[in-house]
Parts: structure tokens; C-alpha cells; sequence
């Protein structure tokens, strides 16, 4: 399996902004994006996230 890395935040953010907008190219969404954008959600804003799931 190959393991796609990150350059830089800059990379992180276009995804997240990509997801948020629902602009994000579908050939985009890779299980790899998935986990980057639920890491990114329950690391940094646990509680909104774990309202959501609630």
C-alpha cells in the first residue's frame, strides 16, 4: 500500500477546505484524505466533532 504524506500544512488545509466546500474532486477522497479529515476534526475541535456524533 503506498503511504501518501503531507509537504507542508498548506497541503492539509487545501484538503479540509476542499471537504468543507464540497469541492473536493472525488478522485480526491482517498481512504488516506478520509482518516487525514477525521484526524483533523476529532484532534483539533474534539467537541464540535463529538456533538455531531452524538
Amino acid at each position: 500500500m503506498d503511504c501518501h504524506t503531507y509537504s507542508n500544512l498548506d497541503k492539509v488545509m487545501d484538503l479540509i477546505g476542499g471537504f468543507e466546500s464540497g469541492k473536493l474532486p472525488r478522485s480526491q477522497w482517498t481512504h488516506q484524505a478520509h482518516l487525514t479529515v477525521g484526524g483533523w476534526y476529532l484532534i483539533l475541535q474534539p467537541r464540535t466533532t463529538i456533538a455531531v456524533f452524538r
